[in-house]
């Protein structure tokens, strides 16, 4: 059995497809969790909002 995409439950690299996200991911904590702000993973979209905009 070849591998395929997984849209539930924990991914197995040698049955799933991976991406390696590690550099954008380390970008994101530079631009802006080091920075004061946070950022959302939602369904493998990266959203980006600053904390005044919750607290505003």
């Amino acid at each position: 059995m070849g591998r395929r995409f997984n849209t539930a439950g924990a991914c197995n690299p040698q049955r799933h497809y991976m991406v390696n996200l590690d550099e954008r991911l380390r970008q994101i904590r530079e631009d802006y969790v080091d920075e004061g702000s946070y950022f959302v993973i939602y369904k493998g979209v990266i959203h980006t909002w600053h904390l005044q905009s919750m607290h505003g």
